[in-house]
């Protein structure tokens, strides 16, 4: 993370990983942005249609998509309308994978949070390849990546893991 910025945490759900962010560095500012209210969300959360983000050009300095692009259809209507509000850039955290394998093990992992509390889920996982070409399309510059994420603990991500989750920080760059 920045060491100081505006962010907008898009489709933040309750909000706790951005508090988590922000107690461990009190100069970044969170605002949630969600397809519906959660009144025990840890930081302010703002409707939205899911379709265009109601705030102008350049807004915040970032936004931050953490695991919600694969529950879109198409990634790259969001990721416009992020980039739009964004000054400096993107940071995402989502999933990934090289096999039909790891998509099976992905689809798994992702069911039980979200299927039985009605979070529409599609599956929609993309190859690496497929995420550097919405970043050149997009015209983003990855600056950085980590797939070392361990989401479930060392021993289970020797199952779980395996580089299928990842953190970037994308920079807007000039078109």
């Amino acid at each position: 993370m920045p060491e100081r910025a505006s962010i907008l945490d898009l489709g933040c759900g309750n909000g706790d990983i951005a508090a988590i962010l922000q107690a461990r560095n009190p100069n970044l500012q969170f605002t949630g942005l969600d397809l519906k209210a959660n009144p025990a969300a840890s930081i302010p959360v703002y409707v939205y249609d899911g379709n265009t983000i109601p705030y102008g050009d350049n807004s915040f300095d970032y936004v931050m998509l953490i695991t919600v692009l694969h529950h879109t259809d198409d990634y790259a209507p969001l990721l416009k309308e992020a980039r739009r509000v964004a000054r400096e850039g993107l940071i995402i955290m989502d999933h990934q994978y090289k096999s039909k394998l790891e998509w099976l093990t992905l689809a798994i992992i992702d069911w039980p949070g979200n299927v039985p509390f009605g979070v529409y889920t599609p599956f929609n996982f993309k190859r690496r390849e497929e995420w550097r070409g919405l970043f050149r399309e997009l015209a983003v510059e990855e600056v950085g990546y980590n797939d070392r994420i361990h989401l479930f603990g060392r021993k289970l991500d020797f199952i779980l893991g395996k580089e299928m989750h990842f953190v970037s920080r994308l920079k807007k760059n000039n078109i």
